[in-house]
């Protein structure tokens, strides 16, 4: 059978009538997802407007996804499509492309899981450059997903007329609402980022003025994930991988038995040597090394050519020797003097070469050091020089002080002989400045003058760098007179809940040296990007945690208890209310008087939600 077909106008009238009751449905449908306040008219499907005109949309679809009907050269074509073409009605300032690009986002998301079953389908792309355009729409143009047939004799087949309204009132109409659902969404997303990025951009300035930041609140409020998007925003890092992989970066978690050495320097045991004995050498801990990596970085970037050269073809030099003392290959270096020898005993953990003390035969606490090497090759940059050198220890320690100065000649010579001497080569480039985020969560959960020690003077921010220079507690067993310093390139974040240990109660000397910003359980809400329902669940929740006697704002439920581990949002509220809730809502209650009635209370705010959507 075949249907006679006279005009576009003539088969948009049969659809239209045809499709019945299913225009009725496709407006209240696309009002919804549009959220107008109106829907256009319920009683057609397509639009045709204009005699002569070739094809015709869905009413009222100008500035979105759109079905088009087409009839040309012969041929008869409908589907869904993507419209950057001007749009006269457009009431706002935004371009035709700036229309079109989220449903071209939407619809490309959803191609990659359903691209099998839609060309299973016989959909495809019929008109325009298909995918590409939707990657790059530019202005004024087009592209159709679809079907199209011949027609021939100005007749259409019976059969496809009938798959068309098929098409239409189901599989084209189900991508249709998919593609909008999912387009709502990424808009949603984008607001939820920009408002994230407003208060990141507030941070990262505070941050970047006043050095120090702590961010408190109630629990679930995301204070460590806010911490770590400022440190991704001040040190340029792409994403959380490529943060934590970063040098820039560091992370440590206080607790009540964390102390100084595990945080600036201290004593750690050693394994033991060949005759059982078991000793201690001083280690620093996370956060001077931490520092020492900003304070190289921010000297190097400093340092002309000629400096930099040396100190880089030194650093070459020294790391192929600790190679090969590692891989075995080398145990011993020659002194000066003619047949004797100095005898390696390792690498220490800062990566400096031990010795064998001549005396008992044991390992020497003096060490080689590659940034005093670097100090000695600037001085002596040949291997004649240091053979030629008359008085050896005068020499070397008249640069870099104190130290063992025959093995620092024996190591610096053996580089010059194996490596060759330091050359006229300069740099391709200078060493970029570079920032350093180090952040403390739950930085309230340590005893924090017992962490600190004399480090609370120099993290203030007014004395930053060497004027906020201090000897450490173990500034005794140091090779030299050295001072430590946190230099100006280095930012700290601390986290912490209020219920854990009152704001107010945090060592004043500290507090004054830190910028303090309250992250609300309502902020996280908009942060999380959580659902209308979340958070009037969450705000009913901690209205009442509000009046109850002995709790109050710091207590308040945060978004993070709405999410699962993976940062989605939870959609069984009865899981959320009694897996995560309602355990830590009983231990709020321990010990105050009327618990349980106060838990029923709670339970039917967190239930008396109006809405889940």
């Amino acid at each position: 059978m075949a249907i006679i077909i006279s005009s576009l106008k003539g088969i948009i009238d049969k659809l239209n009538s045809d499709l019945g009751d299913f225009c009725a449905d496709f407006a209240r449908e696309r009002k919804q997802l549009a959220a107008k306040k109106k829907s256009p008219s319920k009683s057609i499907f397509f639009k045709y407007d204009k005699d002569g005109r070739d094809w015709a949309i869905n009413e009222g679809g100008g500035t979105e996804i759109q079905y088009h009907i087409y009839m040309r050269d012969g041929e008869l074509g409908y589907g869904l499509g993507f419209n950057a073409q001007y749009v006269p009605f457009a009431t706002n300032k935004k371009s035709p492309v700036e229309y079109i690009k989220p449903y071209a986002d939407a619809f490309l998301e959803l191609l990659e899981i359903h691209r099998s079953e839609w060309n299973s389908m016989g959909l495809d792309w019929i008109i325009g450059d298909g995918e590409e355009m939707l990657k790059n729409p530019t202005l004024r143009s087009y592209t159709l997903f679809g079907k199209k047939t011949e027609i021939v004799k100005g007749t259409m087949d019976e059969e496809f007329y009938n798959q068309m309204i098929t098409d239409i009132k189901g599989s084209l109409f189900d991508i249709y609402k998919d593609v909008f659902k999912r387009r709502n969404e990424l808009i949603n997303l984008n607001k939820v980022k920009m408002q994230a990025n407003e208060l990141t951009n507030e941070l990262v300035n505070i941050l970047r003025h006043k050095k120090n930041l702590i961010l408190y609140g109630a629990p679930g409020t995301g204070k460590t994930y806010l911490a770590k998007q400022i440190a991704c925003k001040i040190i340029d890092a792409e994403s959380d991988d490529s943060l934590e992989k970063s040098e820039q970066f560091a992370f440590v978690q206080f607790h009540p038995s964390y102390d100084y050495t595990d945080f600036v320097e201290g004593l750690r045991p050693t394994l033991s040597d060949e005759l059982g004995n078991i000793g201690f050498e001083l280690k620093n801990g996370i956060f001077k090394d931490f520092c020492d990596k900003a304070r190289k970085n921010q000297e190097d970037s400093q340092k002309d050519n000629e400096t930099l050269s040396v100190d880089l073809q030194i650093e070459n030099k020294y790391n192929q020797l600790i190679e090969s003392i590692e891989n075995g290959d080398i145990n011993k270096l020659k002194l000066k003097t003619s047949g004797k020898f100095a005898a390696i005993m390792g690498i220490t953990e800062q990566n400096n070469i031990q010795f064998q003390r001549p005396s008992d035969g044991r390992k020497s606490g003096n060490t080689v050091s590659l940034s005093r090497l670097q100090q000695l090759g600037k001085k002596f940059k040949t291997k004649a020089q240091l053979e030629g050198l008359d008085n050896l220890a005068q020499s070397i320690r008249s640069v870099i002080g104190g130290c063992n100065a025959t093995w620092y000649w024996s190591v610096l010579h053996y580089l010059y002989e194996r490596y060759g001497d330091v050359t006229d080569m300069r740099p391709d480039k200078k060493i970029e400045k570079k920032d350093y985020v180090f952040v403390i969560d739950e930085i309230n959960r340590g005893e924090i003058s017992k962490i600190f020690g004399e480090l609370f003077f120099s993290i203030d921010p007014g004395y930053r760098g060497e004027k906020g220079s201090v000897y450490t507690q173990y500034a005794n067993m140091h090779e030299t007179d050295e001072k430590f310093y946190v230099p100006n390139n280095v930012y700290i974040i601390g986290t912490m809940n209020d219920i854990d240990r009152s704001v107010e109660t945090f060592d004043f000397a500290m507090r004054r040296r830190f910028v303090w910003r309250e992250i609300t359980a309502e902020e996280s809400g908009e942060n999380m990007n959580l659902t209308e329902g979340c958070k009037q669940r969450m705000k009913n929740l901690n209205d009442k945690i509000t009046k109850i006697e002995g709790l109050g704002a710091s207590y308040h439920i945060g978004g993070a208890y709405f999410l699962d581990d993976n940062g989605k949002r939870i959609e069984n509220f009865d899981e959320i209310w009694n897996l995560r809730l309602k355990p830590l809502l009983y231990e709020y209650l321990r010990g105050i008087p009327n618990a349980e009635d106060n838990m029923n209370e709670l339970k039917k705010a967190y239930y008396g939600a109006a809405t889940d959507n």
